[in-house]
C-alpha cells in the first residue's frame, strides 16, 4: 500500500525535531509492508493552525490519490480541533483515503477506527476549550479583585499626573502630553479629568 507520513512538531517544543517521528514512521511502514510515497513534515508549527505547508501539500496530493493511507504518530500532530479533523477526515473518507495513527491505534480503514478517532478528537478539543475557559476566567477574577496586579502597569507617578495637569494648563495638547509622558491619550484625558 502507498502511504504518506505526516510529523509535525509545534513552536513549543523547543528541545525536539522532527527526525524521532521520521525514523519511527519508517520502521512502522518498513514492519507492516507500505510504500512511503512522501513524507511531509511541518517543523515549528503549531497543530492549532489549520493551514499548515505540509499539511497543506499533503491534502493536496491526497486530493490526486497519490497514496491511499496517511501515517502519523500521535493525532496531536495532525490537528487539535475536532472540527478541522472532522472536515479533513471526511474529504479524505471521500477519496477512500485512510489514516492510520500509531500511538492511539486508530486505523480508519475499519469503522471502530473512524469511531475511536472522533471521540479521541473530541477529548482533545474539550481540553483546549477547558484551557480557554481557565484562563477566561482567571482574567475575570483578577479584573474583578480591582487591586491592579491585571494589565500594563502604569507608567504614571504622582509627580507625572501633576506635570500632566501643568502643562496642559500651558496649552499643551493631549497627542503632545501623550507623547512626552509615554502614555495614551486614554490616560491623559484620564489624568486630566480627575
Amino acid at each position: 500500500m502507498k502511504v504518506a507520513l505526516y510529523c509535525r512538531v509545534s513552536t513549543d517544543n523547543f528541545n525536539q525535531d522532527v527526525s524521532r517521528q521520521i525514523n519511527e514512521l519508517n520502521e512502522i511502514a518498513a514492519r507492516q509492508g507500505w510504500d512511503v510515497v512522501e513524507t511531509y513534515v511541518d517543523d515549528g508549527i503549531s497543530g492549532t493552525k489549520k493551514s499548515r505547508p505540509a499539511l497543506n501539500q499533503m491534502l493536496k496530493d491526497a486530493r490526486q490519490r497519490k497514496f491511499r493511507m496517511i501515517v502519523c504518530l500521535e493525532l496531536s500532530r495532525l490537528a487539535r480541533s475536532t472540527k478541522h479533523l472532522l472536515d479533513m477526515l471526511e474529504d479524505l473518507k471521500q477519496r477512500d483515503i485512510h489514516l492510520y495513527v500509531h500511538n492511539q491505534g486508530i486505523d480508519t480503514s475499519n469503522y471502530m477506527g473512524e469511531f475511536l478517532m472522533t471521540i479521541l478528537s473530541a477529548i482533545a478539543q474539550m481540553e483546549v476549550s477547558q484551557l480557554a475557559e481557565r484562563v477566561k476566567s482567571g482574567i475575570k477574577n483578577s479584573r474583578k479583585k480591582g487591586d491592579g496586579s491585571w494589565g500594563r502597569k502604569s507608567n504614571l507617578t504622582p509627580e507625572k499626573e501633576r506635570q500632566i495637569r501643568l502643562k496642559r494648563n500651558e496649552g499643551w495638547g493631549i497627542i503632545r502630553l501623550a507623547k512626552e509622558f509615554k502614555v495614551g491619550q486614554p490616560t491623559i484625558r484620564k489624568v486630566i479629568a480627575a
